[in-house]
C-alpha cells in the first residue's frame, strides 16, 4: 500500500528521502556551530562567538550554553538587569 502510493506520487517519494537525509546535516551543522562558538569563547574571540551565536536557532538545546558565554565575555560591562534575567530564564537547568 505505501509502496503505491509513492510509486504513484515520484515527487512525494523524492521529498521523504530528502528530508530524511537533510534532518541529521542540518542538526550536525548546528552542533558544529556550537562547537565553533564554544571554540571562539576558549580562545576570546568574541566576535567569532557572537557570529556563530546568531546563526543558532534559539531553539537549539545548547544555546543556553552559547548565551552564557556571551554574557560571561562581557560581564564588566553587563547590567544587573541583564544578568538577573539571564539567571531567572535559566533558573531550573544545568547552566
Amino acid at each position: 500500500m505505501i509502496d503505491r502510493a509513492f510509486a504513484q506520487n515520484p515527487l512525494k517519494t523524492l521529498f521523504a528521502l530528502l528530508f530524511c537525509v537533510s534532518c541529521p546535516v542540518f542538526a550536525a551543522s548546528q552542533d558544529n556551530l556550537f562547537l565553533e562558538a564554544r571554540a571562539a569563547f576558549q580562545r576570546g574571540d568574541i566576535d567569532k562567538l557572537d557570529a556563530r551565536a546568531s546563526m543558532m536557532p534559539e531553539e537549539h538545546v545548547l544555546i543556553p550554553y552559547v548565551r552564557y558565554w556571551q554574557l560571561k565575555s562581557r560581564i564588566a560591562e553587563a547590567r544587573a538587569d541583564e544578568v538577573q534575567s539571564f539567571l531567572a530564564r535559566h533558573e531550573d537547568t544545568l547552566v
